[in-house]
């Protein structure tokens, strides 16, 4: 006869097995170069921007171009932890445009800043399944894979399944499942 411990603990087992995304879970975090581009891919298509890029506008999914990066990746200097991103082009040198979640509309926007941001709402977390090293991959090449991209509330980044989607943070599903270039 099962106990009432057991049968909570078996529960508790599998609602962890289902909220876990497919495939590994996540061991590493990828480690980015300086001034180096990424492109952050799902099923054939990633996160990107209308072009030109307008403040405010909203974080999209396009088709995957993985040798043009759309975000350059940047160590924030005013608080830790997450990794800002940088709009790879920018039509206006003396705006920095970098992806961040809004809050009132539930969506990723690219907002502009003339200084270095210093809101943790615009760091995100990268954990990943597999990590290479910066040094060994080229252009186009594989960074890291298997990554949830988390937003300051421990949302993942959801990506929509068609061109021109806007992505949305939400719960860490099967969607939230990334794969890195450089």
């Amino acid at each position: 006869m099962l106990s009432v411990v057991s049968v909570v603990a078996s529960l508790i087992i599998a609602n962890i097995g289902l909220a876990s995304p497919a495939g590994a879970a996540p061991t590493c975090n990828p480690t980015f170069v300086p001034g180096v581009g990424i492109s952050i891919a799902n099923a054939g298509l990633e996160l990107g921007y209308t072009n030109p890029v307008t403040p405010g506008a909203p974080v999209i999914s396009q088709a995957l171009t993985a040798s043009s990066p759309e975000f350059i990746p940047e160590t924030p200097t005013t608080f830790t932890g997450g990794t800002l991103l940088k709009v790879a082009n920018n039509p206006d040198p003396a705006l920095d445009l970098y992806a961040t979640w809004t809050g009132e509309t539930s969506q990723i926007s690219v907002l502009p800043l003339i200084t270095v941001p210093d809101d943790p709402v615009q760091g995100w977390g990268f954990a990943c399944s597999t990590c290479n090293d910066p040094t060994a991959v080229g252009a186009g090449g594989l960074l890291a894979s298997g990554c949830h991209i988390t937003a300051f509330n421990g949302q993942c980044v959801q990506i929509g399944s068609a061109a021109g989607d806007i992505a949305t943070p939400g719960d860490c599903t099967d969607l939230s499942v990334f794969d890195v270039y450089v």
